[in-house]
C-alpha cells in the first residue's frame, strides 16, 4: 500500500444536562463557579445561580454545538479515560425515592 499511514485526531469533551441547563464536566473553573454559587459539591440540587452553557446552531456545518465547552486532544486511550474519570467526579448525582445514586440528568 505504498506506506501511507492513516492519521487521526481524537478530541474529548464531557457535558451534563441537568435541570434544563448544560454544564461542562471538564472545565475546573465551571465546577468551582458552580460550587461557589451554592450548587453543592457537583452542581448540586440547589442550582440557583448556576448559569450553564449555551447550545448554538452552526449554519455552515449544519449542526449544533455547545458554546465554550472544553475540548481536549488525546494521544491515547488512557488519556481519554482520565478525562472521563474527571467528568464523572464532577457529575451531579442525588438520591431519589427509587435510586440512591440517580443522576436525574443526561451526560454526553
Amino acid at each position: 500500500d505504498g506506506g501511507a499511514e492513516d492519521q487521526f485526531l481524537v478530541k474529548v469533551s464531557f457535558l451534563q444536562i441537568y435541570k434544563e441547563r448544560v454544564f461542562d464536566l471538564l472545565n475546573p473553573a465551571a465546577v468551582a463557579s458552580a460550587n461557589s454559587a451554592g450548587v453543592g459539591s457537583t452542581f448540586g440540587a440547589s442550582d440557583e445561580g448556576a448559569a450553564g452553557l449555551r447550545l448554538r446552531w452552526d449554519a455552515s456545518r449544519r449542526g449544533f454545538f455547545v458554546e465554550n465547552l472544553f475540548e481536549f486532544e488525546c494521544s491515547d486511550a488512557e488519556e481519554v479515560l482520565q478525562h472521563y474519570a474527571t467528568g464523572l467526579r464532577h457529575k451531579q448525582v442525588a438520591p431519589t425515592g427509587m435510586n440512591a445514586q440517580s443522576s436525574r440528568s443526561h451526560t454526553i
